[in-house]
């Protein structure tokens, strides 16, 4: 909810983008969280809560 700053309940890619630099995600992980958010985010090119948490998570399980 922090991030969505239109508050339309979805996460732009460039939303998703500001989290990762927010939290200081390291730079050669960036492009691998859009690509997976890109993908999860499907036709609408947004992200729900539901989509987010599921991109965070392969992108964490990838990183470990």
């Amino acid at each position: 909810e922090e991030f969505d700053t239109n508050h339309n309940g979805s996460l732009s890619m460039s939303e998703v983008e500001a989290y990762l630099k927010r939290f200081h995600a390291p730079k050669d992980t960036i492009p691998v969280a859009m690509n997976a958010a890109k993908k999860d985010a499907g036709a609408d090119k947004v992200l729900d809560k539901k989509e987010f948490n599921k991109m965070i998570n392969q992108v964490t399980k990838n990183m470990c």
